[in-house]
């Protein structure tokens, strides 16, 4: 079981299992302080401050799309 520390993206056995779901994703954007705003078939539109995020619904993200969103929410906690 592949695992990632979203705060540090180090992968080791703990915290998040990848590949994760949209919805899993969605769920680690509104527990780090981002709103929900707007949502559009299986798109969610979150924001934080000034940045805004599209997460899709799908049952599994991609490999780079998951680490680009992971990577943004590491990145809004050091500019929040």
């Amino acid at each position: 079981m592949l695992i990632v520390d979203i705060t540090t993206q180090r992968w080791y056995y703990r915290e998040v299992e990848m590949p994760l779901s949209g919805k899993e994703m969605l769920k680690i954007y509104l527990k780090n302080g981002w709103i929900k705003i707007s949502q559009k078939g299986s798109h969610v539109k979150v924001k934080r401050g000034d940045l805004i995020e599209v997460i899709p619904l799908h049952k599994e993200l991609k490999k780079g799309l998951e680490l680009k969103l992971l990577k943004r929410v590491k990145e809004s906690k050091v500019v929040s």
